[in-house]
C-alpha cells in the first residue's frame, strides 16, 4: 500500500467537502484497496485527519493553480478571489505604504483577516502601521499552494482572523535543479514585467534540503499611459486642483499672523481669485470665487510603482531518529518600491505689496496677495521605499504511535526605509519669495539652483515591525471511542512579543516641512495563549468539532476568550451537511493604540455654534461656514478590542464522480469596531452631547471663555461594527473525451446578501452593498481542457455593477457616476517538452476591458482596489527541471 501524497490529498478534499476553488484541478480517485489516505492537518484545525470533508469552507489553489492566472505576485492571485468582497489594497502609487499589499475577505478589511505562512504569523507590515500582513514580502516560487479557509476563526489562530483565514503553504521537498523565467507585457504600454528564479533541493531518507532564489521586476505604470483613464482629466473640468506652476493669486487684508503653534491664522479676503498671467487659456477653470489656474493631479503621477524584489528562501529538514524531526526554515528578502507623484503645492505663501513678483505692484489698489503654486520642475516629488525582510523559524516535529508534538521559535522583521525627494521649507520659500528669488507666477519660478536648495529637503521615515515567537502544539487521539470513531483533540501554547516603530527625520518633526504626512509612533507589546480543540465522532455520520482561545495581551491589558463549534453531518454517501459557530477578535494595533499626536488644520463647520444662533441669522454666519480649525489626532491607548460573533452552514453535494456542488452561507457580526472619527464628527457629537460617551483625553472639543473653537481632538474610538452576509457558491466538473483528453469547467462566486455599517457615530445603518467599492456579486469560471502535454485554460473574472453614490447621498437624491460591472477573459496554454523543458504562452484580460473612469473621483479616477487599470497583458514563460 501506499500513502497519497498531502497534494493529491488536498485535491482529494476539493470533490470530498472543501470548497474548490475555480481554477482547481478535479479531486484524485483513491482506491480505497490500494491506497491508505495519511493524516495532515488542513488549515482551520490543528487535529491531523483522513477525512477531509471539513466542516469549514476551505478553498485551496495549487502552485498549478496560480500558475494558470499568469500572475507573478501574491497580492494579485489573491486580489482576483471573489471572497475579496470590497476589493484588496494594491501597491498603487498614490499612498503613503506604496510599498504594501494585502488581502481583505468579506470587506472587512486586510487587518480582519489573518494571513499566515505555513501556519504561523509574520511581523505584520511596516507601513501599513503594522496592522496587516505585506504580502509584497512573500517569495511566488517559494509557494506549494494557498489555503484559504471562509470563516472566522480566532479559536484556533487568536486575532484577527474574522474574515477568514489565507494560510500560504510554502515547498519543502524537492530533488534536483530548477529554472524559471517569464516576461509579461501590456499591450498599451507601461508595467512590464520579469520574473527569474532558481530552484536547487535534495531529499534523501535522513533529510532534506531545497533552496529558491528570485528575482522581480514591474515596471511603473504613469499618468498618461492609458489613454480611457487620461483622456478628460487634460480638459478644463478635469483640472480640480487650484495650485498650477503659472500660479493663481487673491488679494488679503493682511498677511495672517502666525498661531503659536506655527499655523497661520485664516486669511481675509477682499478679493476674487485671478490666475496668473501665463496660466494657459485652457488651465482656466471657473469657480464661485472667480477664475483660477487649474492643474490635473495626474500629470508626473505614477498609477502603480517601479518595483524590484529579491528574495531567498530555504527549508531544511533532518531525521534525528524516526520519530524526531527537526527543520529550518528562512525567508530573506530586499524589496524596492519607487514612485513619482505630483508635484508639490504652497497653502500658505504670501507676496507683500511693495514686492516686484505681486500682480498688483506699481498699482494705485496695490495690496497683499496670496499665491497658489506648484512647484512643478522644482519639487517634482519621487518616493523610495526600501524594505528589508528577515523571517527565520526551526523548530521540532515529534511523531509517535500517541500523537504528534510540535515545537517552533521565530524571530521575523521587516524595516523599510522611506525617502521623498523635494519636500520643503516653508519658511526659507516664503523668504525666497519675499527676497524675488522665487518667482510663483512662472512654471519653475525663475530660480537658481542655490535659491532651489535653500529650501528643498529631502524627508526621511524609518518604519520597524518586529516579532519573536515560540509555540507548542500536541495532537492526538484520546483512547475513549465513540460511535463514530476515536475522539481527536490538540492543546497548545503560543507567545509572542511585537516591537513596531514609525519615526520622520528632526526636521519634520519639528514642523519645518511641507507636505510631509503623520505623525511618529512606536510601542511594544506581547501576548500569551492557550488553546484546546476537541474532535467527537459522535457517530459515523455525525461528526462535532470544539475549540476554545485564550489570548492575553499586554497592551490592551485584557485577556481574550474565543470558541467555536463546527458540525459536519453525512446525510447521504455524496452529501454533506455543515454548520458553524464561532467567536472572533481583534486587538487595536499598537499605531492605534500608541500613536503620537499629529496635527493639521481641517476644514469643518461648527455645528454647535451654528445652532446657537437663531434659524434666521445662520445664513451667512461665520461660525456656519466651513473654517479651518486645528485637530490634534493621536493613538488611543484606552481603545478595546474588537469582537465578533459569526455563523455558517453549507452543503457540499457530490453529485456524480466528476461533478460537484458546494452552497455555503456566512454571517458576521462586529462589535467594538476600532474606527477613526474626524473633525466634523466630533463637532457634530458635541452638538447632540454625544462626547460623554468618549474618553475626553482622546476625543474632545476645546473653546475659549467667548465659546470660540480652540482644539479639536479626533482618533479613533470603539463603535458599533459591521454586520455582513452572504452566500459562496462552487461548481466543478470534469468530462472525459476518451482518446482526446479531457475538459473542465468550474465556477467559484460570492453573492453578498448584506452589509451594514454606521459611517460614524451620529449615522443611522447603513446597507452598503450595490455602492462605490461594495459589489454584491462577484465569480470567476474557468474552462479546461488537457490533452497529454497540452493544457490550455480560460478564465472569466465577474465583478458586478455599482452605484457611484454613497447610502447617505442617495437618501439626499444626490446623483453620482455609477461603476460598470467588469468583466475579464484570461487565456493560458503551456506544452509540456518533458526533459527540455515546459513552455507557457497566455494573455491577461485578452478582450483589453477597461473599467469606468469616474470623474467625480480624485485620483486615480478609478476604483483602484476594486479593479484593475493595466489591460490586456501577454506573457511567455519557460520552465525546466533537472
Amino acid at each position: 500500500m501506499m500513502n497519497l501524497s498531502v497534494s493529491k490529498a488536498v485535491r482529494f478534499a476539493l470533490f470530498g467537502g472543501a470548497a474548490a476553488a475555480s481554477l482547481s484541478l478535479p479531486a484524485v480517485q483513491a482506491n480505497e484497496n490500494e491506497q491508505q489516505l495519511e493524516r495532515i492537518e488542513v488549515t482551520g484545525s490543528r487535529i491531523k485527519r483522513t477525512d477531509m470533508e471539513s466542516a469549514l469552507p476551505v478553498t485551496v489553489m495549487s502552485s498549478e493553480d496560480i500558475a494558470k492566472t499568469g500572475l507573478t505576485d501574491v497580492s494579485a492571485v489573491l486580489a482576483q478571489m471573489p471572497y475579496n468582497t470590497a476589493g484588496s489594497f494594491i501597491s498603487d502609487a498614490g499612498s503613503s505604504a506604496s510599498n504594501h499589499a494585502s488581502s481583505g475577505m468579506r470587506g472587512l478589511g486586510s487587518n480582519r483577516t489573518l494571513t499566515l505562512i505555513n501556519g504561523r504569523r509574520i511581523a505584520p507590515s511596516a507601513t501599513f502601521g503594522a496592522d496587516a500582513t505585506n504580502l509584497n514580502l512573500i517569495p511566488m516560487d517559494a509557494i506549494e499552494r494557498i489555503e484559504i479557509l471562509r470563516d472566522g476563526a480566532s479559536a484556533i489562530y487568536g486575532s484577527d482572523a474574522i474574515g477568514g483565514v489565507i494560510n500560504i503553504i510554502l515547498k519543502k521537498n524537492y530533488d534536483g535543479l530548477g529554472f524559471d523565467l517569464k516576461f509579461a507585457n501590456p499591450t498599451q504600454g507601461g508595467r512590464d514585467e520579469m520574473s527569474a528564479s532558481m530552484t536547487f533541493g535534495n531529499t534523501s531518507d535522513k533529510s532534506s534540503s531545497l533552496v529558491i532564489i528570485e528575482h522581480k521586476k514591474f515596471d511603473p505604470l504613469k499618468g498618461g499611459q492609458r489613454e480611457h483613464l487620461t483622456a478628460n482629466w487634460d480638459k478644463a473640468y478635469g483640472r480640480s486642483s487650484l495650485y498650477a506652476p503659472e500660479g493663481t493669486w487673491r488679494p488679503v487684508a493682511a498677511r495672517p499672523g502666525k498661531k503659536e503653534d506655527g499655523t497661520f491664522e485664516t486669511p481675509s479676503y477682499t478679493g476674487d481669485y485671478v490666475p496668473g498671467k501665463d496660466c494657459p487659456a485652457d488651465q482656466i477653470v471657473q469657480s464661485k470665487d472667480g477664475p483660477r489656474c487649474g492643474y490635473s493631479m495626474f500629470d508626473g503621477t505614477d498609477y502603480l510603482p517601479d518595483q524590484t524584489k529579491d528574495s531567498l528562501f530555504s527549508n531544511l529538514t533532518y531525521k534525528i531518529t524516526d520519530n524526531l524531526e527537526w527543520f529550518g526554515q528562512a525567508i530573506v528578502m530586499r524589496d524596492k518600491s519607487t514612485t513619482s507623484s505630483t508635484a508639490l503645492w504652497t497653502p500658505n505663501l504670501f507676496i507683500a505689496a511693495d514686492n516686484p513678483l505681486n500682480p498688483t505692484y506699481g498699482t494705485a489698489g496695490a495690496t497683499e496677495v496670496q499665491a497658489y503654486h506648484r512647484l512643478t520642475g522644482v519639487a517634482d516629488r519621487s518616493t523610495t521605499f526600501k524594505s528589508d525582510v528577515v523571517d527565520v523559524v526551526t523548530g521540532l516535529n515529534l511523531e509517535l504511535d500517541a500523537g504528534s508534538l510540535n515545537w517552533y521559535v521565530q524571530y521575523s522583521d521587516q524595516q523599510v526605509d522611506i525617502s521623498t525627494d523635494s519636500y520643503v521649507f516653508e519658511d526659507n520659500l516664503q523668504q525666497a519669495v519675499d527676497a524675488g528669488l522665487y518667482n510663483p507666477f512662472v512654471l519653475g519660478g525663475n530660480a537658481t539652483q542655490a535659491t532651489l536648495d535653500s529650501f528643498l529637503h529631502t524627508a526621511t521615515r524609518q518604519a520597524d515591525s518586529k516579532t519573536t515567537a515560540t509555540a507548542i502544539s500536541w495532537a492526538a487521539l484520546a483512547p475513549i471511542a465513540l460511535p463514530g470513531g476515536d475522539i481527536g483533540y490538540a492543546v497548545g501554547a503560543e507567545y509572542q512579543k511585537m516591537e513596531f516603530s514609525d519615526r520622520r527625520d528632526a526636521q519634520q518633526a519639528a514642523g519645518k516641512v511641507l507636505g510631509t504626512y503623520g505623525g511618529d509612533s512606536a510601542g511594544e507589546r506581547n501576548y500569551k495563549a492557550a488553546f484546546v480543540e476537541l474532535e467527537l465522532p459522535v457517530t459515523d455520520d455525525l461528526n462535532v468539532k470544539l475549540a476554545s482561545r485564550y489570548d492575553q495581551y499586554s497592551l490592551p491589558d485584557e485577556g481574550q476568550l474565543s470558541s467555536s463549534i463546527n458540525l459536519r453531518y453525512q446525510l447521504l454517501d455524496n452529501l454533506v451537511l455543515r454548520a458553524s459557530y464561532g467567536q472572533g477578535f481583534r486587538a487595536p494595533s499598537l499605531d492605534d493604540l500608541l500613536g503620537e499626536a499629529a496635527t493639521s488644520y481641517d476644514r469643518v463647520i461648527d455645528t454647535k455654534g451654528c445652532q446657537m444662533l437663531p434659524p434666521d441669522q445662520r445664513e451667512g454666519a461665520d461660525v456656519c461656514e466651513s473654517t479651518q480649525y486645528l485637530r490634534k489626532s493621536s493613538g488611543n491607548p484606552e481603545l478595546k478590542p474588537e469582537e465578533s460573533d459569526q455563523y455558517a452552514f453549507g452543503a457540499v453535494w457530490n453529485i456524480t464522480d466528476d461533478i460537484s456542488l458546494v452552497v455555503d452561507y456566512y454571517n458576521i457580526e462586529i462589535s467594538n469596531q476600532v474606527s477613526y472619527v474626524g473633525a466634523q464628527t466630533i463637532l457634530d457629537l458635541e452638538a447632540t452631547t454625544g462626547l460623554g460617551a468618549y474618553d475626553p483625553k482622546y476625543v474632545y472639543v476645546k473653546r475659549d471663555t467667548e465659546g470660540k473653537i480652540e482644539e479639536i481632538g479626533a482618533g479613533y474610538i470603539n463603535m458599533d461594527g459591521v454586520q455582513t452576509s452572504g452566500l459562496d457558491v462552487s461548481f466543478s466538473s470534469r468530462f472525459e473525451l476518451g482518446n482526446y483528453g479531457s475538459l473542465k469547467f468550474a465556477l467559484d462566486g460570492t453573492y453578498a446578501l448584506e452589509y451594514t455599517e454606521q459611517a460614524s457615530p451620529v449615522d443611522p445603518r447603513y446597507d452598503v452593498l450595490g455602492t462605490k467599492g461594495y459589489p454584491e456579486l462577484r465569480f470567476n469560471s474557468t474552462f479546461s481542457y488537457e490533452y497529454d502535454a497540452f493544457s490550455a485554460s480560460l478564465i472569466a473574472k465577474y465583478i458586478d455593477s455599482y452605484a457611484g453614490e454613497t447610502p447617505q447621498q442617495q437618501a439626499a437624491n444626490i446623483d453620482k457616476q455609477d461603476f460598470g460591472s467588469f468583466t475579464t477573459w484570461d487565456l493560458a496554454m503551456n506544452y509540456d517538452f518533458d526533459q527540455f523543458g515546459k513552455v507557457t504562452v497566455g494573455a491577461r484580460n485578452l478582450f483589453d476591458a477597461m473599467p469606468t473612469v469616474n470623474y467625480e473621483l480624485s485620483y486615480p479616477g478609478y476604483d483602484a482596489d476594486t479593479h484593475n487599470i493595466i489591460g490586456r497583458v501577454v506573457y511567455a514563460g519557460y520552465q525546466i527541471r533537472f
